[in-house]
């Protein structure tokens, strides 16, 4: 005879999977072990019971110094275009921002932090 079936709120059926080191993978699976606990368990319980740190590694193009960067930038050529549209002129600063602005996104774009 086979055992009843969970209810459906209580089944595990869905997936969630992602990689760690060999280092992390070492600690997890030895402090499981300790516990009388497969990994996969222990990581369940801790994400479910908020026990663990998460840890969120920024990379340039999510800084949010180098947005906040970007975003004043973008507020200095916006007054240039303004004041452009008054006078008739263009500002010679407005080469200056440019520059500024494209080695700023070639520096986010280029340059690779995290895995």
């Amino acid at each position: 005879m086979p055992r009843p079936r969970k209810p459906s709120d209580t089944q595990l059926s869905r997936h969630i999977s992602f990689r760690v080191s060999e280092a992390f993978h070492a600690a997890i699976t030895a402090d499981a072990s300790e516990a009388g606990l497969g990994p996969n368990e222990l990581a369940r319980l801790l994400t479910m019971r908020g026990q663990g740190r998460l840890v969120i590694n920024t990379t340039r193009q999510h800084d949010p110094a180098f947005i906040a960067q970007v975003h004043r930038i973008g507020l200095n050529l916006n007054q240039l275009v303004k004041s452009a549209h008054l006078r008739g002129s263009v500002s010679p600063l407005v080469d200056h921002v440019c520059a500024e602005i494209q080695t700023l996104v070639l520096a986010a774009t280029q340059h690779k932090d995290g895995p």
